[in-house]
């Protein structure tokens, strides 16, 4: 549970950091490295939800909805 959390708030802290660079117009390769860190955040968080599903599903949909929520409002 610690490890989902802990990569949902590295990918948000990393969208802080996409905002930044592109409101500072960097380099395109810098941001899409930003990008790319952000998109393997979210993924290993949603790997690790999916891993709990056969555990304990009921506490697993929750986190896949919070985890969607979370990255649509991005």
């Amino acid at each position: 549970m610690l490890n989902i959390l802990n990569n949902i708030c590295l990918a948000q802290a990393q969208e802080c950091i996409l905002e930044k660079s592109l409101i500072d117009n960097r380099k395109s390769t810098i941001t899409a490295k930003v990008a790319l860190q952000i998109v393997e955040y979210y993924s290993t968080a949603l790997r690790i939800i999916d891993g709990m599903q056969k555990d304990a599903p009921q506490y697993s949909d929750k986190l896949i909805k919070a985890v969607r929520v979370s990255n649509k409002e991005s």
